[in-house]
C-alpha cells in the first residue's frame, strides 16, 4: 500500500514539474553591460549571447525585449534593440550611438523591475493558446560612460600624496 502511495505521489509531481516549466536561459556574457559612449558619428554594438533551452516538447513561439530605462524613467533615445528569434548565439543586440545620454538603464517601464528579454515556447503538436504557453526571460542593461572621464579630486590627492612620499624616501635613500 504505502509503495503504491508513493509511486502515486511521484507520478504527480513530475506531472507538475513539467506543467511548471523548466525552460531556462544560459547568458555567456554579462546581463549589464558598461560600453564607452562613441565619438562622432560612430556606434557601438552590445550583443546577449547565450542558450534558451526550452522544454522537452515544445518549440519557439515569439521573442520580445522590454526598452530601457533609467531611474528617472527616461527611455534611451534612438536606441536599436533587435532581439533574435533564435535559441543559440546572438540572442539580443543593442545599438549605441554618440548621442546616448550616460548613465545606467536597466529598467522596465514600471521603474521597479528590470528590463528583460522574453521567450515564449508552445507545444510542437497542438494548439497553442494562454493555458499551453510558456515563456522564459533573463534581465539585461546597459551602462553608458563618458569616454572623456575626469578622476575625482580626492583620486588626484591620494596620487599625489603618494608620488611626494615615495621621492622623499627615494631622495632619503641617495642621502645615504
Amino acid at each position: 500500500m504505502l509503495r503504491k502511495l508513493v509511486l502515486v505521489f511521484v507520478v504527480i509531481g513530475a506531472f507538475c514539474a513539467r506543467d511548471a516549466g523548466a525552460a531556462s536561459v544560459t547568458l555567456t556574457s554579462p546581463a549589464i553591460q558598461t560600453v564607452v559612449r562613441p565619438a562622432g558619428p560612430f556606434s557601438v554594438i552590445l550583443e546577449w549571447d547565450g542558450t534558451v533551452n526550452l522544454d522537452p516538447g515544445y518549440t519557439l513561439n515569439s521573442v520580445g525585449a522590454s526598452f530601457l530605462r533609467d531611474a528617472a524613467n527616461d527611455a534611451v533615445p534612438d536606441l536599436n534593440i533587435h532581439p533574435f528569434f533564435t535559441t543559440t548565439g546572438v540572442l539580443l543586440r543593442v545599438v549605441i550611438n554618440s548621442t546616448q545620454p550616460l548613465g545606467l538603464y536597466n529598467l522596465n517601464i514600471d521603474l521597479a523591475s528590470p528590463s528583460f528579454m522574453e521567450f515564449t515556447e508552445c507545444p510542437s503538436v497542438g494548439i497553442c493558446n494562454s493555458d499551453t504557453v510558456r515563456s522564459t526571460k533573463f534581465d539585461y542593461g546597459i551602462n553608458v560612460i563618458d569616454p572623456n572621464a575626469v578622476p575625482e579630486p580626492a583620486s588626484l590627492v591620494l596620487l599625489g600624496t603618494g608620488l611626494a612620499v615615495g621621492a622623499r624616501r627615494w631622495r632619503r635613500r641617495l642621502s645615504r
